[in-house]
């Protein structure tokens, strides 16, 4: 099989860190490389899931309304909005947003 050579400028300290990871697992780096890009070929996407998404974070427009009404319930304990009850918060948020 021929080969060619990849050149690509990466954190050393990256670097170094992958390699440790990989040399535990019996690899090389680019052995390692290899192995992602024929999964590119396969797959024809990326063979792992790249987001935007953090952990931890609300996105509303995923949840429940339950969900939803449980998250914004415990947020508002730990600190109810000014003026506003929990209560008031949240008939308010139902007449806006609906049940």
């Amino acid at each position: 099989m021929k080969t060619t050579t990849l050149c690509i400028r990466v954190d050393p300290e990256l670097k170094k860190e992958a390699e440790g990871v990989l040399s535990d697992l019996g690899l090389s780096l680019s052995t390692a490389v290899t192995l992602m890009l024929k999964q590119i070929v396969i797959r024809n996407e990326l063979p792992f899931e790249i987001s935007n998404n953090i952990p931890g974070i609300l996105h509303a427009e995923e949840m429940t309304r339950e969900e939803l009404m449980n998250e914004i319930s415990g947020a508002a304990a730990v600190r109810e909005p000014k003026g506003m009850t929990l209560s008031e918060y949240l008939k308010d948020f139902e007449q806006r947003y609906g049940k």
